[in-house]
């Protein structure tokens, strides 16, 4: 008996479990990140619910093509119905990889490479208090295009000691 249940459930996938108390959620959203009028790929994104209304997390990471399927609580395929604010940042992260293999023997101007990192978008796209990028998601299947302004590369060294 136990070998027919356990070849009945031989290939099953069981889905995570949701959250008690999470809504509903439109399965097929994705938001187009544009900048300067073309996809922004690698572009993280975040939806915060204007209001608190949603107190789950809502985000994606856009493809080459600039499109972010949307993910709630970090598994859950869609978003929940709502109004919210979008946060879009993309990093250009230090290349340790062309640094000295022993950070102890770098240079000051190595050492201050590798802890140099980018905002590719403009600063206030980033901060939910700043964003003036806003979306409101209704329907069972949802799209929208925003766009993060002109390309910058805007130069952030971290402090000593920060990994």
């Amino acid at each position: 008996m136990l070998l027919g249940v356990l070849v009945s459930c031989f290939g099953c996938e069981s889905s995570p479990q949701r959250p008690p108390g999470m809504p509903s959620l439109v399965r097929r959203a994705k938001i187009t990140v544009t900048q300067a009028g073309r996809p922004l790929a690698d572009a993280k994104i975040i939806l915060v619910s204007e209001g608190n209304q949603v107190p789950w997390t809502v985000g994606g990471k856009t493809d080459q093509n600039g499109v972010a399927r949307l993910v709630t609580h970090g598994q859950f395929p869609g978003a929940p119905e709502g109004k919210y604010k979008v946060v879009v940042t993309k990093l250009e992260k230090p290349d340790k990889s062309r640094l000295p293999g022993d950070s102890k023997s770098w240079s000051k101007d190595e050492e201050e490479s590798a802890r140099t990192f980018y905002d590719l978008v403009e600063s206030e796209f980033g901060e939910t208090s700043t964003t003036p990028l806003t979306v409101e998601i209704l329907s069972s299947s949802y799209e929208a295009t925003v766009d993060v302004g002109k390309p910058v590369r805007i130069k952030h060294v971290m402090s000593k000691g920060v990994p």
